[in-house]
């Protein structure tokens, strides 16, 4: 490398680092600003000062689907919320996506981002970095938004002063679709039922406390590297309620998702069990608990069996397993 391409390298190296020194100060900033409002200080709420980008950031991350993130953008355009940004997080191999700028121009505040790394943590990692928005959300790429739904989410973080918030994850029917049961009674989120009430494409958070507590863990995810496949959602939530978050979960309010497909690689199966085994391994869960999650599973399995479905017997099979050994795994210092 000549001196020259030296230099444009170390340019590039110092902006980033200076974009990334300045989203969060002013994140620091704007959760300053709301702490002083909560707690009885005259001074003005972020809404009310010369804010910097929307209320929404909604970043995207997707691989190999192409329609059905033209029905996720769909969904968008007729939100009675309109101050919110979508950042496209592409990391397909080509340029298929090419078009949806130009397709949504004057509907959406779209942004279509090039990203070569794998792994969907990485991605909305990506995304965070680039976004401007108030309130940050993870929708996946099959996701659909119902009519109206930021403008209630935005309401419900004014009237709760919550960090976060966790929706209800449902299919086009109204049922769970998130791989497990979702309650229906609105609670404060917590060790205990992070694991039915916190899913990724339901969760919405401040910016501001994203930037703080350093994103997503890129080791967990769908592409991670490595094997553990899932639970990125359910660390990162894990980590804000360790630093004393506050996360709601609201029922009421629904993303739509279609419920996942029991066909096909088993071996994904059992690594997402892996992605959840290790966290509930790092945040001090008893062998106990994990065997009554990898239990439910395994029952689960014994009921699709007896029903015929084999394919899903052995999904939920291989997800309980794989919830076994990623604790056991990770306390023996192999994952």
């Amino acid at each position: 490398m000549n001196q020259i391409e030296q230099n444009a390298e170390q340019g590039a190296l110092f902006f980033r680092r200076t974009l990334l020194s300045d989203r969060v100060a002013r994140a620091e900033a704007e959760e300053r600003i709301r702490k002083e409002s909560s707690a009885g200080v005259a001074a003005p709420t972020v809404r009310q000062t010369e804010r910097i980008g929307p209320t929404f950031s909604l970043i995207v991350g997707t691989l190999g689907r192409v329609r059905e993130l033209e029905k996720l953008l769909d969904s968008l355009v007729g939100q009675s919320e309109t101050e919110f940004e979508v950042i496209v997080i592409d990391q397909n191999p080509d340029s298929r996506l090419a078009f949806l700028p130009g397709r949504y121009d004057g509907k959406l505040n779209l942004r279509l981002v090039r990203h070569p790394a794998s792994g969907i943590s990485a991605a909305r990692n990506a995304g965070l970095h680039l976004a401007g928005g108030e309130f940050c959300a993870f929708p996946d790429d099959d996701c659909v938004y119902p009519a109206g739904v930021l403008e209630r989410i935005r309401k419900k973080f004014e009237e709760t002063g919550a960090d976060g918030l966790s929706l209800r994850v449902t299919d086009s029917r109204g049922r769970c679709s998130a791989g497990g049961f979702m309650g229906y009674r609105e609670s404060r989120i917590s060790r205990s039922n992070v694991w039915r009430c916190a899913v990724s494409p339901g969760l919405f958070f401040r910016r501001s406390v994203l930037l703080r507590c350093g994103g997503f863990d890129e080791s967990l995810g769908v592409g991670a590297p490595g094997e553990c496949f899932s639970a990125e959602d359910s660390e990162l939530v894990l980590r804000l309620l360790r630093e004393g978050r506050k996360i709601h979960y609201l029922p009421s309010l629904t993303i739509g998702h279609p419920a996942p497909s029991w066909t096909g690689n088993f071996l994904r199966a059992y690594r997402y069990g892996l992605g959840m085994g290790r966290v509930l391994a790092d945040y001090d869960y008893s062998f106990l608990q994990v065997c009554r999650y990898a239990l439910w599973q395994h029952l689960r399995s014994v009921q699709r069996l007896c029903q015929g479905r084999v394919c899903q017997a052995r999904w939920h099979w291989n997800m309980g397993m794989g919830r076994l050994a990623g604790f056991c795994r990770r306390n023996r210092g192999r994952l």
